[in-house]
């Protein structure tokens, strides 16, 4: 890496971390230090998001993107030979928003919507300045997600 791309990382990982003091940081107890950081360059989200699955291989990561650029993660995922979960924002704002009529409401619907809002430990959001407007359907479905680490990716600076 470049100096400032060393900088960056640095930075990224002191904000979802707390730290880059390997051994502390595998304690149990210094799990949930850091919340979360806006990154302007994919090639750092994705550096940052192998590295921490690296040293943390029981995360659950999801990438929210747009359907469009879930692909290119797909590719990422193959070459790392790691599951992450990937889901569209459209489809993400289909199966957590309250207030959608497309979907009827049920076991498998509640069942789905819990999955998605408390299981991943870590949520990358892809062109992130994509739900920016705080009454839309999709901000509040994201706004219900419950892990407090969150990366956004975004080449727009908004």
């Amino acid at each position: 890496m470049y100096p400032h791309q060393q900088e960056g990382f640095e930075f990224v990982w002191n904000s979802m971390t707390g730290g880059v003091h390997l051994e502390k940081l595998k304690n149990p107890e210094t799990k949930n230090c850091g919340r979360g950081c806006i990154i302007l360059s994919h090639v750092l989200g994705t550096v940052f998001l192998q590295s921490y699955m690296k040293l943390f291989p029981n995360c659950k990561p999801a990438i929210i993107a747009p359907g469009s650029i879930l692909l290119t993660w797909e590719e990422e995922f193959k070459e790392w030979k790691k599951s992450v979960l990937g889901i569209s924002y459209m489809l993400f704002k289909k199966l957590v928003g309250d207030d959608n009529k497309e979907i009827s409401k049920g076991y498998a619907y509640e069942t789905i919507k819990t999955l998605l809002l408390d299981t991943p430990d870590l949520f990358i959001f892809d062109e992130g300045h994509t739900p920016r407007n705080d009454k839309s359907r999709m901000f509040k479905a994201l706004f219900q997600i419950k892990t407090e680490k969150h990366v956004i990716l975004s080449g727009t600076h908004f």
